[in-house]
């Protein structure tokens, strides 16, 4: 890992640089906290690439802009496509990682060779766990959460946080996202 960086604005040190994990931002369009994300991770990732559905923001990270729309997982191939690094770290424009987050990340999948993604703990902005663990998808599930059944239901009541008080890694609200990914074969380290 690369050298030390000063405090960022909260206070917090920053953690090495990485030459072996790429940042890959997907964003749908104008987004007014992409460049707090780009901020954030920059100093965390060697490589940091935004894929972006038309119009194109301006940003300072390599940018690819799609001829069309696509969707998250499709822009998040592209990025992860892009790169040449062992590990990609992909996250939504609205994500702000802790200054270590990303090697807090990469330590574990270092420690869990077999783990192909490794997702952190969430928060919203006020500091609440935020939900994000689901089982795999049913058609129930999929009706309780997108009808009104969710206002009697309350499924998110079922999901759980099963490191209990282990500090999270991205807080963050509602379409939050950030995963470290190992992209397969040739390219693991």
């Amino acid at each position: 890992m690369g050298e030390d960086r000063p405090a960022d604005a909260r206070g917090l040190s920053r953690a090495p640089v990485s030459e072996r994990v790429a940042g890959v931002v997907v964003t749908h369009g104008p987004d007014p906290a992409l460049d707090r994300c780009l901020t954030a991770l920059a100093p965390q990732v060697d490589e940091l690439v935004v894929v972006a559905n038309p119009p194109a923001p301006n940003v300072s990270a390599r940018l690819i802009v799609n001829d069309r729309a696509r969707g998250f997982a499709a822009n998040a191939n592209r990025g992860i496509a892009s790169t040449s690094a062992p590990f990609v770290v992909v996250a939504n424009p609205d994500t702000e990682p802790h200054p270590d987050a990303v090697r807090l990340l990469l330590e574990f999948a270092e420690s869990n060779p077999r783990a192909g993604v490794i997702g952190p703990r969430l928060e919203f902005p006020d500091g609440r766990w935020q939900p994000s663990r689901r089982s795999f998808p049913t058609i129930r599930g999929t009706i309780v959460r997108r009808t009104p059944l969710r206002s009697f239901l309350h499924p998110e009541t079922r999901q759980r946080d099963l490191r209990g008080g282990h500090r999270p890694l991205l807080p963050g609200g509602e379409s939050r996202l950030g995963a470290l990914v190992r992209p397969s074969g040739d390219r693991a380290a």
